[in-house]
């Protein structure tokens, strides 16, 4: 048996075990080309290009791509425009170039904040269109569009783009009249920092009263969906004092909401006769709210949304030291009552131009919104 084993030819390797220290080879250098293809074509380039200053909001056409379950977002990108085309002749002068210079553009945090969707969350038409509509409702956007530019395997690139508005409006004015002087100053930012947060502060003096006030909101606190407002107003006519805290229902499809309101006002209520003053009572207004919502999302095209809540309203009157009493004087007044309230919202909304504003994308509700609100003081 051994001399027929030895005369038998010798068999040479096959080609498949020779090639494997080479295919070896080819996988460990391609590996993150072929994990990347895996993970959905990260290394695809979107071929586009970003909107420019002279964008057409009005005329404005999206990339019409195809969507489906496995679909999600990719890279979200941000083209933030100034106020003023500086390539439109009729726009480049030096004031509209120190405008652009001197106002700061919002900033991309402050924008992403306001969006319903980011980079990995599936992709829903719904929720570039609603983004939209909240961009548009700031009073610091002078327009906004959502539009996806490119596809790559599960990936679809968004560009959200934003056109500024002017932010900053000072106060000075000053005038005499009957002898006496009359100003005021003051300056609110719409825009502060470009951050999207409102601040306002005022001084005025006229024949009347010297008034003092300062406001300031902020639509997402700490990065966050709640909302926060404060006033503070000191006039010799009297005083507020307001705190609002909220989340609201943000979106078509928000689930929770909740608020806490409060508001301290002392104001002087006159009665006049042929434009004199001839009475007058010292009215003190305490008002708190608490309040909590809840509703399934949207549902189809409607969203169907409850509240909860509980409020206190005291007003009391004082006599005047300046002036008598009316001849029949106020009763103090005081209710505590819980309420509940149902809305009832439709997903139906297009885009018109020229119909309240000029040449700017205007938000319409086609479908219902209605609400009730019952309460038992």
């Amino acid at each position: 048996m051994n001399a027929t084993l030895a005369n038998q030819p010798r068999q040479r390797p096959s080609a498949t075990i020779a090639s494997l220290p080479l295919l070896w080879m080819l996988l460990i250098v391609q590996w993150p080309q072929v994990a990347a293809a895996q993970q959905g074509g990260l290394t695809c380039t979107p071929d586009f290009e970003p909107a420019t200053p002279g964008f057409d909001f009005i005329r404005r056409e999206h990339a019409a791509l195809a969507a489906d379950d496995q679909a999600r977002i990719g890279h979200v990108y941000y083209s933030r425009l100034p106020i003023f085309d500086e390539s439109d002749p009729e726009e480049d002068n030096f004031l509209f170039r120190w405008a652009n210079d001197f106002h700061l553009l919002t900033r991309e945090e402050t924008i992403s904040r306001q969006l319903l969707f980011a980079e990995g969350t599936p992709y829903e038409p719904r929720l570039l269109a609603e983004s939209g509509r909240l961009l548009r409702s700031q009073s610091y956007f002078a327009d906004a569009a959502i539009r996806p530019i490119s596809r790559c395997g599960d990936d679809i690139a968004v560009e959200v783009i934003t056109k500024d508005n002017w932010s900053l409006t000072p106060t000075i004015a000053f005038d005499r009249f009957g002898g006496e002087n009359t100003f005021a100053v003051g300056i609110r930012d719409s825009n502060l920092l470009g951050r999207g947060k409102l601040l306002d502060i005022g001084y005025g003096d006229d024949l009347d009263q010297r008034t003092s006030e300062l406001q300031y909101k902020d639509n997402n606190v700490f990065g966050t969906r709640i909302r926060n407002s404060t006033t503070i107003v000191d006039s010799d006519e009297g005083e507020v004092l307001a705190f609002d805290t909220d989340l609201p229902f943000f979106s078509l499809d928000s689930r929770r909401s909740w608020a806490v309101r409060m508001k301290n006002e002392q104001r002087h209520d006159e009665q006049y006769f042929r434009g004199e003053e001839v009475s007058e009572v010292i009215h003190q207004l305490e008002d708190y709210t608490l309040e909590m919502g809840f509703s399934r999302g949207l549902r189809g095209k409607i969203a169907n949304r409850w509240r909860v809540g509980l409020r206190y309203e005291r007003n009391d009157f004082l006599p005047s030291p300046d002036l008598p009493a009316p001849a029949l004087f106020p009763a103090d007044r005081k209710l505590v009552y819980p309420y509940i309230s149902y809305e009832s919202v439709e997903d139906d909304f297009t885009t018109a131009v020229n119909f309240e504003q000029i040449y700017r994308t205007e938000d319409l509700q086609l479908g219902h919104q209605w609400s009730l609100a019952l309460g038992y003081a």
